[in-house]
């Protein structure tokens, strides 16, 4: 099997995590909203579990907010480039690793905040 495949493979691990992980989010602060208090004020592990499903959250979008940004500044460039060598914008490129690595940080860090946030809610109830 060829190694862009498994590249593929890996591109289609990472995209159904981050949809189950916004799913599990959304249920995490239906749970959270479930602890509510009288007054309208949550028990403190609640709020804490609610300020880090804010951060899976902004992390989330920053995630592919800063991978689009990346990747267009360098597709930008390359095309530029291409047009000044061989006066057309389109070609087999290899793209460099350190585009992917922002988004592969924030990836790791969303899925750690969504599983801090579960760990503060199953504290509160147990």
């Amino acid at each position: 099997m060829k190694i862009s495949t498994k590249w593929e493979h890996y591109k289609e691990y990472t995209q159904t995590v981050s949809t189950i992980c916004r799913r599990l989010g959304f249920a995490a602060a239906a749970i959270a909203w479930l602890f509510k208090n009288e007054d309208n004020s949550f028990p403190s592990k609640i709020l804490q579990s609610l300020l880090f499903l804010m951060g899976f959250f902004l992390a989330d979008i920053i995630q592919y907010l800063i991978a689009s940004i990346l990747l267009k500044i360098w597709i930008r460039g390359r095309e530029k480039e291409l047009w000044d060598m061989y006066e057309k914008s389109d070609a087999d490129v290899e793209q460099p690793t350190w585009i992917d690595k922002p988004s592969e940080f924030l990836f790791y860090t969303k899925v750690g905040f969504l599983l801090f946030t579960y760990i503060l809610i199953a504290i509160h109830v147990f």
